[in-house]
């Protein structure tokens, strides 16, 4: 891990276009802070493209992003992949120039992430969720957002996805649960393209405006 520091060091205050960091804790949660001490660096170097895997990071463990990464004016692009840990959220500041956003396997600790995105990201075009657990309702309205994509495949305790953004283009959605009752999905899109829906069908829909439809794909299979 020095040896990984010392070169992120040499870098300093030189740019550097990506950083892709994948890492096994190996259930040593203060070795974490050397994880914390690269993004610092990668900011430093004005990283554009960052991807963080953790592995082997304890279950129902709390991890936050330095809030340097946030205001990080040069970041396009983040990818984060926590394998199940609880991801924190700061609730009063969001990705500065962040384009696009996508998060996988995490416990979403901000109940209200959909109203975080939707305040506090105002550059974000493009925002893949995948296996996001600890959250029973979505609700994302964006003056910015482009694509969406949503791939809930594993049964999770999602029950009201609400998607709503004039720019939005293009939606991907893969969500399973046992049983419609009290799921809803609202989409309020009025210039979508294409619409794609995998899963189990809702109980309440609304899916408004879609005269500029270009394209959908429904695979939808019933309760039992």
């Amino acid at each position: 891990m020095n040896a990984i520091s010392r070169s992120l060091m040499q870098h300093q205050r030189r740019k550097i276009c990506n950083l892709c960091i994948r890492w096994c804790v190996l259930g040593y949660v203060g070795v974490i802070y050397r994880v914390v001490t690269w993004l610092h660096i990668a900011v430093q170097c004005n990283v554009e493209v960052l991807e963080l895997e953790l592995l082997g990071y304890p279950p129902y463990t709390k991890f936050s992003l330095p809030l340097c990464l946030f205001s990080c004016g040069s970041l396009r692009s983040l990818t984060l992949n926590l394998n199940s840990c609880s991801l924190v959220l700061p609730s009063a500041v969001g990705f500065t120039n962040l384009q696009s956003l996508s998060v996988s396997s995490v416990k979403m600790l901000n109940k209200s992430f959909g109203d975080w995105i939707s305040s506090l990201c105002k550059s974000l075009k493009e925002l893949r969720l995948e296996s996001i657990e600890k959250m029973n309702s979505i609700n994302i309205n964006s003056s910015s957002l482009v694509y969406f994509t949503l791939l809930n495949s594993s049964l999770t305790e999602l029950d009201h996805l609400s998607i709503a953004g004039e720019k939005l283009e293009v939606v991907n959605l893969e969500w399973r649960f046992n049983s419609f009752t009290g799921k809803s999905l609202k989409i309020s899109t009025p210039n979508l393209k294409y619409f794609t829906w995998k899963g189990n069908p809702t109980n309440d829909n609304c899916l408004g405006n879609l005269m500029n439809l270009e394209g959908a794909q429904l695979f939808l299979e019933p309760n039992l």
